[in-house]
């Protein structure tokens, strides 16, 4: 961003809707274009079935814990 140099990096973002097989809003990792307009999240889609699954054991975890202070 600072450099105003386009460039690909995997970051942690918000899901909204860019890998549909899982919760939205959780956190998710997924490649992201930066460019001096700042950081764009790309879009995955469906994970197959037993990465979603996997994933959702971890997201299950935080969102317990979330649900449990509220």
């Amino acid at each position: 961003m600072e450099t105003g140099k386009p460039s690909r990096i995997n970051g942690n973002v918000k899901n909204s809707s860019l890998i549909t097989n899982l919760l939205e809003g959780c956190c998710v990792e997924v490649p992201c274009l930066v460019d001096k307009e700042g950081i764009h999240p790309c879009y995955v889609g469906d994970l197959p079935a037993q990465l979603a699954a996997l994933n959702r054991t971890n997201i299950n975890v935080s969102r317990t814990g979330r649900q449990r202070d509220s």
